[in-house]
């Protein structure tokens, strides 16, 4: 019967260093998720500010010309 007794507490204790360890790297695995999720956001954050950086500079470039061809047009007199 001690015996018995002894395996018992033997195999509780490994299911519970099983479980403790799972337990464990499922924590882990749930932190690294989080903190890829943090990092491609992070990314995808920058990439858009990239982009409409890019764009406004386009718009703004394309009024920058626009306005010195009205300018031009005018010093031709080609409009009034």
């Amino acid at each position: 019967m001690e015996r018995v007794t002894r395996l018992r507490a033997f195999t509780e204790e490994l299911i519970s260093e099983r479980e403790q360890r799972a337990f464990t790297e499922a924590a882990d695995r749930y932190t690294r998720a989080t903190e890829l999720t943090k990092k491609l956001a992070l990314a995808r954050e920058q990439q858009v500010q990239q982009e409409f950086d890019r764009a406004m500079a386009l718009y703004l470039r394309k009024l920058e010309f626009t306005r010195e061809l009205s300018r031009r047009a005018k010093e031709v007199h080609l409009v009034k």
